[in-house]
């Protein structure tokens, strides 16, 4: 499974390169989206507790995603 998630971002990554995407822009929101998707995973899968520190993770994730849009 490991080895198709790492397949898959490559891929993606490739993707994004032939999109247009600039390299700074691309590895922030895939940071971003990977942040959060692990913390849902660990909450939907491994019973982790969201806490608060999760949720202001979250939300800055997002922000930061708004922030990079505007321009």
């Amino acid at each position: 499974m490991l080895g198709l998630v790492i397949v898959g971002l490559e891929v993606g990554w490739i993707y994004a390169y032939k999109a247009g995407w600039q390299v700074s822009t691309g590895s922030v929101v895939q940071a971003a989206f990977l942040a959060v998707t692990l913390i849902l995973v660990g909450a939907l899968l491994y019973r982790e507790p969201v806490t608060w520190n999760k949720i202001v993770g979250i939300a800055v994730c997002l922000v930061g995603l708004v922030f990079i849009n505007m321009k």
